[in-house]
């Protein structure tokens, strides 16, 4: 059932999508909880250095601080995979005002020097206006994921201004910048995002492949049964369900599926395998190896037709190469 996505919720609906596509990733899941671990370990540390004083860690202020900066990030490689992952909002923000609090008392507390309560308000305006240049770098890229271009509008907003006004000045902003037409440029393309209405019927469908532990194929039929829906419209949604999931289309060559197998057999154990049999690292097939068939599998009649077909079809003409995808897979 198409569901009605309002704009309030969109880029909320985005991230609550992607996140459920890469739940269904094992190896992609497994690799963002080692580096959101990596990250909390990381900041765990920063605040019991900032709650540690004369050599004592203070418990209570470890808490303020690790609640203080339960949205910063440690750890360079979490952060940049979850702006890989993460949709970012159509209007962002940064109001690093806080950031420049906690900087100036850990410089305080490791240099001295005077509070921000005890500053005049242009000695803090120009420490403010000094921290922001100094993490320019940084503050430009969270507000545009780290790809500036000419689809990002940089705004400032008084918020000492009422909501409606600030509203009312910010749309006309929008309306002026999205139409380039004065500028002698084509109006910005806007992203609809037409399949996140569909994201849960997607879902339910490769859930219930899952569930039914059979081959996609033979599946089909059972699910589009339960679900009341065409088995045409059950295999669109798995295979539009895969693309988000893995990234890429699921591959039906047989002959091509086994190669991708044999690279990651070839990688996982030939190359690390210290059995003087396979000393030659040309891959466990010759030999048979146990752990390599079972990964790889079986090479069946139709991945050898598929092979010979790609082998042979820039040798023959295009009749010999229509024989040739003719060939009975039992032979």
């Amino acid at each position: 059932m198409t569901k009605k996505i309002i704009p309030r919720e969109q880029t909320a609906e985005l991230n609550r999508a992607r996140l459920e596509f890469l739940k269904r990733n094992p190896e992609k899941l497994k690799e963002f909880l080692k580096l959101l671990k990596q990250n909390k370990k990381k900041r765990d540390e920063h605040a019991t250095d900032m709650a540690t004083i004369s050599g004592k860690c203070n418990q209570e202020l470890k808490k303020s601080w690790n609640f203080i900066l339960s949205q910063s990030f440690f750890d360079k490689e979490f952060k940049e995979k979850l702006m890989e992952i993460e949709t970012s909002p159509a209007a962002n923000t940064g109001w690093h005002f806080l950031n420049f609090v906690m900087d100036h008392a850990y410089q305080v507390m490791a240099h001295g020097g005077d509070d921000i309560s005890k500053m005049t308000k242009d000695v803090l305006n120009q420490e403010f206006l000094d921290y922001l240049t100094r993490n320019a770098r940084e503050i430009f890229t969270e507000l545009t994921k780290g790809q500036p271009s000419w689809k990002y509008l940089f705004v400032g907003i008084d918020l000492s201004r009422t909501k409606e006004v600030i509203i009312a000045e910010v749309s006309d902003l929008v309306t002026q910048h999205q139409d380039r037409s004065g500028l002698g440029l084509e109006d910005i393309p806007q992203k609809r995002f037409k399949w996140l209405s569909i994201v849960d019927d997607l879902l339910e469908v490769w859930d219930s492949w899952i569930a039914s532990g059979e081959p996609a194929r033979r599946a089909f039929p059972t699910i589009a049964k339960r679900l009341n829906i065409p088995e045409s419209t059950v295999k669109a949604r798995w295979h539009r369900a895969h693309v988000f999931i893995f990234g890429k289309p699921y591959e039906t060559d047989p002959a091509k599926k086994r190669e991708q197998l044999e690279d990651k057999a070839m990688k996982l154990l030939c190359l690390k395998c210290t059995n003087p049999v396979c000393g030659n690292k040309d891959g466990g097939n010759e030999i048979g190896c146990p752990a390599y068939v079972k990964m790889v599998g079986k090479n069946t009649p139709s991945e050898r037709t598929y092979k010979k077909i790609d082998e042979m079809a820039d040798k023959q003409s295009y009749k010999s190469y229509l024989e040739l995808s003719e060939y009975d897979e039992d032979n």
